[in-house]
C-alpha cells in the first residue's frame, strides 16, 4: 500500500474534522477502486450533518485523491398529529419509532425463523404492517410528503437502504447542502465552518420561504382597483386611437 499517499489523505481528513476515518480509508483503498465514496453523519444538537467525501485513484495505480466533499444539513424533522386516510400521524410515527431500522434493513442478517413461531418473524410483521401504512398514506398529495419527511427522519442514514428504497424518494425539501473542493491540506473547510455556512443558508431558505408564502396569500386577497381598471382602459383607448402610419404612408403615394 502506498502508505505516503494514505497518510496525506488522513491529514487533509483530520483538517476537515474526521479523525476517526483512517480504517474506513484504509480498508477501502486495499480493494483499489476507480473510485469511492466515503460517508459520515454527525449530530449538532437537534440538526444532522451528512457528509459524503468523494475519493478517485489516479492514473499510477496506487494514489489516491480527494476530489469533493459534500457536507449536507438536516435539521429536527416534526411531526405534527393529525390523521389522514383514517390513520393518525403520530401514532405511525410512534410504530416507526419502536422499530430497529438498522437491523431491518440489513438483508444479511442469519437469524434463525420458525414459521410456525411468530416471535421469530414478529419484528418482520411490524415492518410489514408500517410499510403497508405509508405506501397507504402515499395515495393522497399530501400523504406522499408525509410519508416522505417520515422515511427521511427513520431511514435516511442507513447503510443498506440503497438496496430496497429510492433515496431520491425521502430527501427531505428542508435540507441544505453545498460541495467543497478542496486545494490543499491547509485550505479545507472543516465541519464546524462548513455547519456555521449551512446553518446561514437554511436560514435564508426559510425566510424566502416565510415571504413567499406572505405574497401569496396578500395576492390572492387583492382585487383590482378602479385606478388599475381605468389605467388598462386609458390604455387600450390611446391604442386603439394612435394613428396607423405604415396605412397613412401607403395612402400618400
Amino acid at each position: 500500500m502506498n502508505i505516503e499517499n494514505i497518510a496525506a489523505l488522513v491529514k487533509q481528513l483530520d483538517a476537515i474534522g474526521l479523525e476517526s476515518a483512517t480504517s474506513a480509508l484504509v480498508k477501502r483503498i486495499s480493494f483499489l477502486p476507480e473510485k469511492f465514496v466515503l460517508e459520515r453523519t454527525l449530530n449538532k444538537g437537534t440538526d444532522t450533518i451528512s457528509l459524503q467525501l468523494f475519493f478517485q485513484k489516479l492514473e499510477s495505480g496506487f494514489e489516491y485523491v480527494l476530489r469533493y466533499y459534500d457536507v449536507i444539513l438536516t435539521g429536527e424533522t416534526q411531526m405534527q398529529d393529525g390523521a389522514l386516510n383514517d390513520m393518525s400521524i403520530l401514532d405511525l410515527e410512534k410504530e416507526m419509532k419502536g422499530i430497529d431500522w438498522k437491523t431491518a434493513f440489513d438483508l444479511d442478517e442469519n437469524k434463525p425463523i420458525v414459521l410456525d413461531d411468530k416471535k421469530t418473524w414478529e419484528k418482520e410483521a411490524q415492518v410489514q404492517k408500517v410499510i403497508t401504512h405509508l405506501t397507504s398514506l402515499e395515495g393522497t398529495e399530501e400523504g406522499k410528503q408525509v410519508a416522505a419527511r417520515l422515511k427521511h427522519k427513520y431511514w435516511s442514514n442507513l447503510t443498506h437502504l440503497h438496496l430496497t428504497v429510492n433515496l431520491a424518494t425521502i430527501r427531505d425539501k428542508s435540507e441544505v447542502s453545498q460541495r467543497f473542493y478542496p486545494q490543499n491540506a491547509q485550505n479545507l473547510i472543516s465541519i464546524d465552518e462548513a455547519y456555521r455556512f449551512l446553518l446561514n443558508r437554511k436560514l435564508e431558505k426559510e425566510m424566502l420561504a416565510n415571504r413567499k408564502r406572505s405574497g401569496e396569500a396578500g395576492r390572492s386577497n387583492e382585487a383590482p382597483t378602479d385606478e388599475a381598471q381605468s389605467g388598462s382602459g386609458l390604455l387600450r383607448k390611446r391604442r386603439a386611437g394612435r394613428p396607423r402610419t405604415g396605412n397613412k404612408a401607403n395612402r400618400s403615394k
